[in-house]
């Protein structure tokens, strides 16, 4: 059922078995699982059914950082605020986080999740069908639809994302929301206030508010906050009235650790005799058995990572633009037309050579100082604003250009072809995008001491308050985070059913 809060009078009451805050991919993931076994839902969702700049503009707030300045407008635009969330731009990459993310790596700081790959494989086959791919259930070394650029390479292995449409929460699922007699999502529904009873154990209720300031109370058995990481912070942080320095903020651990996945062009790359390789297996691909498109990318082996101090990246190939591929081939040519002559092949046709652009996609190490802090300023509801903070350190420069270093030195070793490398540590930054990928925030940790919620996603000494999405990653890998997200959603989903059993 969908109720438009605008419609009602005004402090009307709501309870349920559970109410999730967010109506994204966690929180209309989590609400569909919660409903399909019969527990009631409360949804409560800050916007409507689209885009309205009223309700976007609740995002707004001071940023800066090292890919940030009062002018770069990361917070107003990164994220949707409306019946799907961010999915309404999503563009459907999917890929596990790969096996040594979890792990600690004692060459990088503050990682280690308290829960392994293992743990999450059986939500991941879940989360496929949600998500509209299919399941990683093959080895991506022999997987995809042609041969491997590097085969059998000890340094960079192949893997691949899958592709979905993308799915597109809000409209997927609008009609079974709308349908189902165990869910309501409350739309228009802005979370204000989080009571907590004087113990600072418990959530008795929370407040939402229409634009116009008429509230409404909700009362629930437990919670879960799925709004996105700075705003599952910034709530965190807002409601002070019990504990003064936010809510799960003893340890002041809540909006630290804030990332997000750096993505630039390290240079350019000619490979004669593959043309056809690239656009078969490492752009997208439509592979019939499967049922959906892949993309193919590499990256360095988990052991060559530990090895080389490197943070896990992934390399995409992009085509080069015919102004900047003429003068990469006149400068490749005599390097290939030597080395096919010393190995005694022929040379590489008019019209055979690929040309492309080398991408690095790449995790950033968690560092407390990036962080989510309030500003003095309110918004609209009276909430004090995001003041965002991202910090990029000069290591995660450093293994970004490593990476991109260790591909041209292999694509050489092998004879395919040539790099010309474009980028440099000292001024990568400033060639740099991000990915919009809000990590962090409220990580999964055991210790308190280092983090906001534990395994089962709760907040440290609070019994029936949770976060989803991933403001709980505690390290943020190469993959992009959307199908995670939906894999954890639907593993707390399960413990909410124990819960509630």
């Amino acid at each position: 059922m969908l109720i438009d809060l605008r419609q009602l009078a005004g402090g009307e009451e709501f309870d349920a078995d559970v109410c999730v805050v967010g109506a994204g991919a966690a929180g209309i993931s989590i609400a569909r699982e919660l409903g399909a076994t019969g527990h009631s839902v409360l949804l409560a969702e800050s916007g409507g059914m689209q885009y309205e700049l009223p309700t976007q503009a609740l995002y707004s707030g001071a940023e800066t950082g090292t890919l940030l300045s009062p002018k770069t407008q990361y917070l107003g635009t990164s994220r949707l605020r409306y019946l799907g969330g961010t999915t309404g731009h999503w563009n459907g990459w999917c890929r596990r986080l790969d096996p040594d993310d979890f792990s600690l790596r004692p060459w990088v700081d503050e990682v280690g999740w308290p829960i392994s790959r293992d743990d999450l494989e059986p939500f991941y086959e879940r989360a496929a069908p949600i998500v509209q791919i299919s399941a990683f259930d093959y080895d991506e070394e022999t997987a995809g639809v042609g041969p491997k650029l590097l085969p059998g390479d000890e340094v960079f292995e192949t893997s691949y994302f899958h592709l979905s449409p993308p799915t597109r929460f809000g409209t997927v699922y609008q009609d079974e929301l709308e349908r189902s007699d165990s869910i309501r999502v409350l739309l228009y529904a802005n979370v204000r206030v989080i009571d907590l009873d004087e113990q600072a154990s418990h959530v008795s209720g929370l407040e939402v508010v229409r634009l116009d300031g008429v509230s409404f109370p909700i009362r629930a058995r437990h919670f879960v906050l799925a709004t996105g990481a700075i705003e599952n912070a910034r709530l965190l942080l807002a409601n002070t009235d019990v504990q003064p320095n936010g809510i799960g903020n003893d340890w002041d651990q809540v909006g630290r650790y804030f990332m997000d996945h750096p993505f630039l062009e390290m240079g350019y790359m000619a490979l004669p005799y593959w043309r056809h390789l690239l656009p078969r297996n490492y752009a997208k691909a439509y592979v019939k058995s499967r049922g959906n498109s892949i993309h193919g990318i590499l990256r360095v082996r988990a052991a060559v990572q530990s090895r080389e101090r490197l943070l896990n990246a992934l390399i995409i190939f992009r085509p080069l633009p015919n102004a900047t591929r003429r003068p990469l081939a006149t400068a490749v040519a005599k390097f290939t037309a030597g080395q096919h002559a010393l190995r005694g092949e022929a040379l590489a046709k008019p019209g055979s050579t690929y040309y492309g652009r080398v991408m690095v996609h790449g995790e950033q190490t968690p560092n407390p100082e990036s962080r989510v802090h309030l500003a003095d300023e309110v918004d609209g509801l009276g909430m004090r604003k995001t003041r965002l903070d991202w910090r990029l350190r000069d290591r995660d420069a450093r293994s970004l250009v490593e990476t991109a270093k260790l591909f041209a030195r292999r694509l050489g070793l092998h004879g395919h072809g040539r790099m010309r490398f474009t980028a440099k540590e000292h001024d990568l930054w400033p060639r740099a995008d991000w990915s919009w990928h809000h990590i962090g925030t409220t990580r999964m940790h055991d210790d308190p001491r280092r983090g906001v919620v534990n395994a089962d996603c709760r907040l440290h000494g609070i019994d029936n308050l949770f976060v989803a999405g991933s403001s709980v990653f505690t390290t943020a890998g190469a993959s992009n985070p959307t199908f995670t997200i939906v894999a954890l959603a639907l593993r707390l989903s399960d413990h909410l059913k124990k819960l509630l059993a």
